[in-house]
């Protein structure tokens, strides 16, 4: 049996954590405050940021164009998620290394499928005007819920059906049960 190359390394006593400086952490529940986006370090992504990136200035299914719709319950090939997503159709029914598919036009890999991801959302059946009290107005920056059971994913995921693979599509899940097709996309609030 072959020695793996890593054998000789020695674990640190230290948690790798605890180095990290100040400007990259989240250290305050952002649910606690007024501005979501005054903490400066790492978080989950709003439904609302995760959308916007996700569509890099589009307004259709993807950023590569509108989807076919079909049968929920049968893996059809989609030619504008080809070159971008990895679904059901070209997947192999298997995850895939990241970048290896065309970005959107802000440089971002995998967003529309390969594995799902977590935004930090209540999808408890709460709509995103929730918190504003002004339902059916254009919202700008929603938060959304913020307790609940279940939180949202966003894009698609690489056993999924095609048209299932949008921008706008949410997709709530009890946040305690393990799902496999799942990840996340850590984003910072930049300060000036």
């Amino acid at each position: 049996m072959l020695e793996p190359e890593y054998s000789n390394l020695t674990c640190v006593e230290e948690p790798l954590c605890e180095n990290i400086p100040d400007m990259y952490r989240c250290t305050q529940d952002i649910h606690k405050n007024d501005d979501w986006y005054a903490c400066r370090g790492y978080r989950l992504p709003t439904t609302a940021e995760w959308e916007y990136v996700a569509r890099a200035g589009t307004t259709t299914d993807t950023y590569n164009g509108d989807l076919l719709a079909n049968p929920k319950n049968e893996c059809q090939e989609q030619a504008n998620l080809n070159d971008i997503a990895w679904y059901c159709f070209n997947s192999d029914d298997s995850l895939h290394p990241v970048a290896k598919k065309q970005p959107n036009s802000w440089g971002l890999y995998d967003i529309l499928g390969n594995a799902l991801e977590w935004v930090d959302y209540f999808n408890d059946g709460g709509s995103l005007d929730y918190m504003d009290n002004h339902p059916g107005e254009d919202l700008v920056d929603p938060i959304g819920r913020i307790t609940g059971h279940s939180k949202d994913l966003r894009g698609g995921r690489f056993n999924g059906i095609g048209c299932l693979a949008r921008s706008a599509r949410q997709f709530a899940w009890d946040e305690t049960g393990r799902l496999e097709t799942a990840g996340f996309r850590p984003v910072r609030t930049l300060s000036e």
